[in-house]
């Protein structure tokens, strides 16, 4: 794998491209390039495929600007954003239906990812496959080793929050889930690691909603540098996730190659990556339900090991990165058939 240009991706996306059909352009005049990957989200590779229309082009889907806007928002206002949409949000909508529709393969990491795109009428072409997204683990530091071996001992009364701090990933949702769950286990910690969103910490908002005297058991761990994370999430034995959606989560999947026992409670993609029960536990997305599976775990060590193992086994064989890249070069030969013999949906 080369680096073989980067670009500055604040100006506005048609700005950003606009660069990004410059220099592929001229990079395909001097180097044997054939195919050309670009995401859904922000349309980046628009211009190039309103140019190039027979050009070989895979989209892999992550989320568009629509799901994540509504994700993020309260209930009252996914309503109005779906009647009133802004100008400048159906446009940024219409330009990554139509780098879809444009693709010669579209790339899902999750089944309910592609399904949610075809009920919401995008135009598909009839390439398509399910490609869960990679992991391999961490880029290793010496720090990180070092923080490896400090933090080796899962302590089972620590719940792992690995998610930033907004709606759409559930901060909403965890006071209540706190409360429920010191219930019937007090002792029990609640760390969180991830950035903060919105103008409010959400952090001093959570602290608020909780009894004074278990607020020191909701420990705000911040934002770290990603080669400290695998170092640091070893440390705990479990974790939960509450997205309102996910694709097909990278954090879930890092706990569980690291052996963590998770209760999954996010809606769309999370439900692929295991077996209720075996490698992970389902919860519906409602506080009282995530609690419930959260005291399950906390109380039964056996349970919460043996989840941990066959989550840590099923992570490192199913979605390593060499078996998942594996699956792309006959992805890249198909785009390259269907350019130049397919119906466009536009």
């Amino acid at each position: 794998m080369r680096t073989l240009r980067t670009i500055d991706t604040r100006p506005p996306v048609k700005s950003i491209s606009g660069q990004v059909r410059n220099i592929l352009e001229e990079l395909i005049e001097r180097e044997p390039v054939d195919t050309v990957e670009f995401p859904e989200c922000e349309s980046l590779g628009l211009d190039f495929q309103r140019a190039n229309p027979d050009f070989p082009v895979v989209v892999k889907l992550h989320g568009d600007s629509e799901m994540c806007l509504v994700g993020d928002a309260p209930k009252w206002k996914r309503i109005a954003y779906r009647l009133y949409k802004r100008e400048a949000a159906r446009l940024a909508v219409a330009r990554e239906r139509e780098t879809v529709a444009r693709a010669h393969f579209v790339v899902s990491p999750s089944q309910w990812l592609l399904n949610s795109c075809l009920h919401r009428k995008f135009k598909i072409s009839s390439g398509s496959l399910v490609v869960p997204n990679p992991f391999s683990g961490w880029p290793v530091s010496d720090g990180a080793i070092e923080n490896s071996f400090i933090t080796s001992i899962p302590n089972p009364l620590c719940i792992l929050w690995l998610a930033r701090l907004d709606r759409r990933k559930g901060a909403d949702l965890l006071p209540a889930i706190a409360r429920i769950v010191w219930q019937s286990v007090p002792e029990a910690e609640f760390h969180i690691i991830g950035q903060q969103v919105g103008k409010r910490p959400w952090i001093d908002w959570i602290q608020e909603q909780v009894p004074k005297r278990h607020r020191a058991q909701i420990v705000y761990v911040g934002g770290l540098p990603y080669a400290e994370v695998g170092g640091r999430i070893s440390s705990y034995s479990m974790a939960v996730f509450a997205s309102v959606w996910e694709n097909f989560p990278y954090t879930e999947l890092e706990c569980m190659w690291e052996g963590l026992a998770c209760v999954s409670a996010s809606g769309g993609g999370p439900a692929e990556l295991g077996l209720n029960g075996v490698s992970h536990l389902r919860a519906e997305r409602s506080p009282k339900k995530i609690a419930e599976s959260l005291i399950k775990l906390l109380r039964d060590e056996r349970l919460r090991s043996r989840i941990g193992q066959v989550a840590r086994n099923s992570a490192r064989s199913e979605f390593n990165a060499e078996n998942v890249a594996a699956q792309m070069p006959e992805v890249y030969e198909v785009s390259r058939r269907l350019a130049s013999n397919r119906e466009r949906f536009l």
